[in-house]
């Protein structure tokens, strides 16, 4: 029997190795050829998007990148061109999502460039189970890589908003009533309606996100609450009282000043809610901003960049750098707002942004003419015209001049020659009864501006005479004027600076102003107010007979001045602690009115001159220049 059980057992065991062969070929086989058939599908759609795959209702199965995009982009034009249609109560409107007639701006676009490559590389750049898993997925069930929308909501919103505006009507909240200044009462508050653009938009958004035709999305009414009732309303009236209390209200920026009186400031508070600022009172926005524009108009400022340019050492074109200004309208808005209605302050210092110039005057020269080191000012309103041209033609002469370290300048050496052909006019002087036209008058003008732009620098005054009588044009102050005459007196003084100094000019309505530009070196200059002492009367009136009138004729060509003695002090303080002080004396001879009358005949001799270095004051009703001259001085 024992023999039977094993010949038994060698069979079965035999049978049963025999089937596993027969199951692992099998197996071994089916790999071969499911891994010949993955191959086969890799090789196949290499570069191409897998099967199934969609976007935009086009099926992308196959395609190379080209020809999907090619596909994609067009299905993606053709279904922007669709109309959308808002419906609300008694109205429609149609939008074109490409673009509408009522904006210039974009309402709803498509990243199909992004579609496009979410399609190509499902099932790729992972690992070989991740990949075959999704390949897997793709096959069974399919993959849509559909083009995500951006909606402008914002936009259509103010389309929608401005085309029914007619449909609804906005909640009004509760106000304070203001009568003279004061708080009279409450005016309560008035509920309305609106139409729900937020379900709008959540429609529209997820009818896009699956590329379907929107067709017609309907727009329902909804109740638009007011956020303030009477009755926090009133919890605002002593505040408000306390914000009238304050006017007038002061907006200041440096030296310049704009008021708010009561009236317009109680028509520019309003209550508030946190939509608009912060919840109480507070001024409405869309009237201050109004206001604020008026005010950037003049405080706003281009910056400027600098300019400099030497030709054969001359100074060709100048101009300094400038800063610009800025006066941010929104950022003022709310500054006002808290400075207001929150700190109760009355004088309120604007916001004023700096803006630097791209290019300043330090990066285009190597001169040291950096910045501005004196400031000189004088006036000549009432000048004859002759005056002024003169005044305009030495400005124009002392212009960019450039003045070496250590140099002395002299202004007749600037100035000359006094001629024609050197573009000065010639201005009417007294000759003894005749009235004689001479070249240059006005100079004086210029000598005197000099004097002080020079003071205001710092510099040492080496040559300066004043003027034999006092002349209007020049006060206030009496006894800081200059006067030049070919050849003496001159005006001069020295360049001690170190560095270069340049000369800007420019006539400015009725002034002149000069600038001196270079290095600042620390020196500090300041100057005493002038004493003033010795006052003389003028003496009386004096009349010259000329044949230049009709007879009986009389023109007053001088008025009367009196004399008088002016002295100040001038100090300079060095960087290095030294201190310099002079003191400026200036002696004025009264000076009678004079009169031309006409005559036939002259019954007295001619007069001889007056005096060679005075500048005769103007005459208020004279036909003759205001600025005539004693005989031998023509330059004033």
């Amino acid at each position: 029997m024992e023999g039977i059980f094993e010949k038994i057992n060698l069979f079965l065991n035999y049978k049963f190795e025999k089937r596993w062969q027969y199951i692992t070929a099998v197996f071994l086989v089916a790999v071969l050829l499911f891994s010949s058939a993955v191959a086969t599908f890799e090789i196949f759609y290499y570069g191409r998007i897998f099967p199934r795959v969609y976007a935009a209702e086009k099926n992308l199965s196959g395609d190379i990148r080209e020809e999907a995009s090619r596909a994609l982009k067009s299905s993606v034009y053709n279904f922007k061109k669709q109309e959308i249609t808002f419906e609300a109560p008694g109205k429609t409107i149609k939008l074109v999502p490409l673009t509408s007639e009522k904006t210039e701006g974009k309402l709803i676009s498509f990243d199909a460039d992004e579609s496009l490559n979410r399609a190509f590389q499902i099932g790729r750049n992972k690992n070989i189970f991740i990949n075959f898993k999704e390949q897997l997925r793709v096959l069974i069930w399919g993959y849509d890589a559909a083009p995500k929308p951006e909606i402008n909501k914002i936009l259509i919103q103010e389309i929608l908003q401005n085309e029914f505006r007619e449909l609804y009507k906005p909640a009004v909240n509760a106000q304070l009533k203001i009568e003279n200044g004061e708080v009279a009462g409450i005016i309560p508050e008035e509920p309305g309606q609106t139409l729900n653009y937020d379900d709008a938009m959540d429609e529209l958004e997820s009818k896009l996100s699956n590329f379907e035709i929107v067709g017609t999305i309907k727009l329902n009414f909804m109740e638009d609450l007011p956020t303030i009732t009477k009755e926090k309303a009133g919890q605002f009236v002593e505040p408000l009282s306390e914000i009238l209390a304050l006017a007038p209200v002061v907006l200041k920026y440096e030296d310049k000043s704009w008021e708010i009186n009561k009236d317009d400031l109680a028509s520019f508070l309003e209550l508030q809610t946190k939509e608009t600022y912060e919840e109480g009172v507070g001024l409405n926005k869309e009237k201050l901003l109004a206001l604020l524009s008026i005010i950037a108009a003049e405080v706003d400022r281009v910056p400027q960049n600098a300019e400099f340019e030497i030709e054969n050492d001359v100074v060709k074109n100048f101009v300094p750098n400038l800063e610009g200004l800025k006066l941010d309208l929104e950022k003022n808005y709310n500054f006002i707002n808290q400075k207001l209605a929150d700190e109760r302050q009355k004088e309120i210092e604007l916001l004023v942004e700096i803006a630097e110039p791209e290019i300043k005057l330090v990066e285009l020269n190597t001169l040291g003419i950096n910045e501005r080191v004196g400031l000189g000012i004088t006036n000549f309103a009432g000048s004859p015209a002759n005056r002024r041209k003169n005044i305009a033609r030495g400005a124009a002469l002392l212009q960019w001049k450039l003045i070496k370290p250590g140099e002395e300048f002299s202004l007749l050496k600037a100035l000359m020659p006094f001629t024609l052909e050197n573009g000065y006019l010639s201005e009417l002087v007294i000759k003894g009864n005749k009235t004689t036209p001479e070249v240059g008058g006005g100079l004086c003008q210029v000598g005197t501006t000099m004097f002080r732009v020079v003071l205001d620098a710092g510099l040492p005054v080496t040559a300066r005479r004043n003027h034999s009588y006092r002349v209007s044009y020049y006060e206030p102050p009496i006894g800081m004027d200059a006067t030049i005459y070919d050849p003496a007196p001159d005006f001069k003084f020295i360049n001690d600076t170190g560095a270069y100094l340049l000369l800007a000019t420019k006539v400015e309505g009725n002034e002149l102003i000069f600038e001196l530009w270079g290095s600042d070196d620390g020196r500090v200059a300041s100057t005493t107010d002038p004493i003033v002492y010795n006052f003389v009367s003028p003496p009386p009136e004096k009349t010259i007979e000329t044949l230049d009138l009709k007879p009986g004729v009389k023109k007053c060509t001088e008025l009367a001045h009196a004399g008088s003695d002016a002295k100040f002090t001038y100090k300079v303080i060095y960087p290095s602690g030294e201190i310099k002080e002079e003191e400026f004396t200036s002696h004025y001879v009264p000076w009678q009115k004079v009169c031309l009358l006409g005559v036939e005949k002259l019954s007295e001799p001619v007069e001889p001159p007056i005096d060679e270095n005075s500048e005769t004051p103007p005459a208020e009703d004279s036909e003759v220049p205001a600025d005539n001259n004693s005989p031998a001085e023509t330059l004033q």
